[in-house]
């Protein structure tokens, strides 16, 4: 699962290091390149649900949700 070690630090990059907005912006780049789910971010940015009580983002549970997309066929 090559996918899920790239994204795993990819993901780690972004909310671990102070970094600039150029960097921030080449990292969403390569996650919205290598993620099949669209709504990666909201999972970072706008949930709970991957937060431990003190805060932390469980990035392995993020990871297993994003690899788990799995896109509406019509």
């Amino acid at each position: 699962m090559e996918l899920k070690i790239k994204l795993n630090k990819l993901i780690h990059e972004l909310i671990s290091m102070p970094t600039t907005e150029k960097k921030q912006d080449k990292i969403f780049h390569q996650i919205d390149g290598l993620s099949p789910d669209p709504e990666w971010s909201d999972y970072i940015f706008h949930s709970e649900e991957f937060y431990n009580k003190a805060n932390t983002l469980n990035v392995d549970a993020v990871v297993d949700k994003i690899v788990s997309y799995k896109p509406i066929q019509l």
